[in-house]
Parts: C-alpha cells; sequence; structure tokens
C-alpha cells in the first residue's frame, strides 16, 4: 500500500459513526513512519492499533500509550515477552521455547525464515502431562493473539500470528538463532516419521549410522512429539536388533 492507502486504513474506520475515534498529536504520522517498507505492515498495524485502542483515554488514541507499549515494533514484542513471563511455572516456559521453534521454517538463510503451520496432533508429546501443559501454552498464547489456531483440509493446526514476531521478540529471534541447526534437524525428522507413518511403518525408512546418532543426539536436548519418539524408538529397537544378529551370526 501507498502511504495514503494506509493512512485510511488507520482513521477511516475511527472516523465511523459508531467509533468516532481521534488520534493525538501525529499519533497517525509517527504509525505510518514506523511501518512504512515493513513486510506485514498490516498485521503489525492491526495489533498495535489494538493495543492502543486497549490503553484509550475517552475516544482518545494517545502518544502516551504509543510510547508506553514501545512503538510498532515494541508491541509486538513487549507482549509477547509479557505473556511469557507470566506462564504459571519454568515448565510452561522450557515448552512455550519448543513450541515456537517447531513453529519456524528456517529456510537456506535467515533472511529466508518464516512461520511454519504445525498440526497440531505434532504438538502430542509421549507424556500426558507434558502434552496438557503445551496444550495451556496454545492456549495462553492464542488467547494472547501471539498465535492463532485454524482448520485446513480437516487438519486443526496453530502457527505464528505475526511473522514479525520471529525478528522482533528479542527471546525468540535469539533462541532461533542459536538452535538454527536443530529447527532443520527438527524439520527432517518430523517430515521422516510422518512419511514412516504414512508407510505402514517399514524397517527400511528407520534411520542408521550417524544419521540416528545425530537425531538421538537432538533428541536429548529437544522435545519430541509422540510421533517422532516412536520413529527414533523403533530405529534405536531396529539397530539392537541388527546387532544381535551380527553377533549371532559372527
Amino acid at each position: 500500500m501507498e502511504m495514503s492507502e494506509l493512512r485510511e486504513v488507520i482513521e477511516k474506520p475511527a472516523q465511523l459513526p459508531d467509533v468516532r475515534l481521534t488520534f493525538e498529536g501525529d499519533l497517525v504520522g509517527d504509525l505510518l513512519f514506523e511501518v512504512q517498507g515493513q513486510a506485514g505492515a498490516l498485521p503489525l498495524l492491526q495489533f498495535t492499533l489494538d493495543q492502543l485502542f486497549q490503553r484509550r483515554k475517552g475516544r482518545q488514541l494517545t502518544n502516551q500509550a504509543y510510547r508506553e507499549i514501545g512503538g510498532v515494533k515494541g508491541a509486538l514484542a513487549n507482549h509477547a515477552e509479557a505473556t511469557y513471563a507470566a506462564l504459571p511455572s519454568e515448565e510452561h516456559r522450557r515448552l512455550a521455547r519448543a513450541l515456537f521453534l517447531r513453529l519456524v521454517d528456517p529456510g537456506i538463510t535467515e533472511q529466508d525464515m518464516t512461520r511454519r503451520r504445525a498440526a497440531i496432533s505434532e504438538l502430542e508429546m509421549p507424556d500426558p502431562q507434558e502434552t496438557a501443559t503445551l496444550r495451556e501454552v496454545v492456549k495462553i498464547f492464542t488467547t494472547a493473539r501471539l498465535l492463532v489456531t485454524n482448520t485446513v483440509a480437516e487438519v486443526s493446526t496453530v502457527e505464528v500470528s505475526h511473522e514479525a514476531l520471529m525478528r522482533e521478540w528479542k527471546l525468540l529471534a535469539d533462541r532461533i538463532h542459536e538452535a538454527r541447526e536443530d529447527i532443520q534437524l527438527r524439520k527432517a525428522i518430523t517430515e521422516d516419521a510422518a512419511e514412516w507413518k504414512r508407510r505402514g511403518y517399514p524397517l527400511d525408512r528407520l534411520y542408521q549410522g550417524s544419521q540416528l546418532s545425530e537425531a538421538l543426539a537432538w533428541r536429548e536436548r529437544s522435545s519430541p512429539s509422540i510421533d517422532e519418539e516412536a520413529f527414533l524408538s523403533a530405529s534405536i529397537a531396529e539397530r539392537e536388533r541388527q546387532k544381535t544378529a551380527e553377533q549371532e551370526r559372527q
């Protein structure tokens, strides 16, 4: 959109007879300055205006509220950080970190990174209590409008609401940078486990050798889903079976 069109997007709904909101000073100009040239400008603008509306004084959106939320970029990051900090336990925060990494598609380079839509079934963990806690985390971040759930081709899904969150929320951006190789590896394991399940659990689809060793190292520092865990456990069992058969042959 051109700047004049973005200005209309901000001002015209506020002028509707059943709304009649005003903007203090050059607040609209400040909003436009921050979103110009931004990828995903409209969702960011929507989120910021919603935050300003919640902090309005009477029928006016104020500069003070704009400063308090940290502007357009700060609004999303501060809201995410506050939601994360308010989670009820460290276990919730640990699973939240794992969840958001699962909702990132790393691309070839960091510049290619995009959000990833994950099936809700992918969030079922080997431990039922862990699954329940993870569902609580999803509900909290969905209520905060940082995650969005949907149904695509009769499959329930979850994804990050705003792609800018992966860049602007420092905790997540740092974690993505540190765990980039793990994200790539998790993506491969998820896809291979799903294909193994779809084909009826054939032995020749299981991991062996260094590929299995690398995947097991990832399992130690991550939170595999129930399907990923089943895939890796079957790979271990097949490795042990082959080892026993070789020992008996010798």
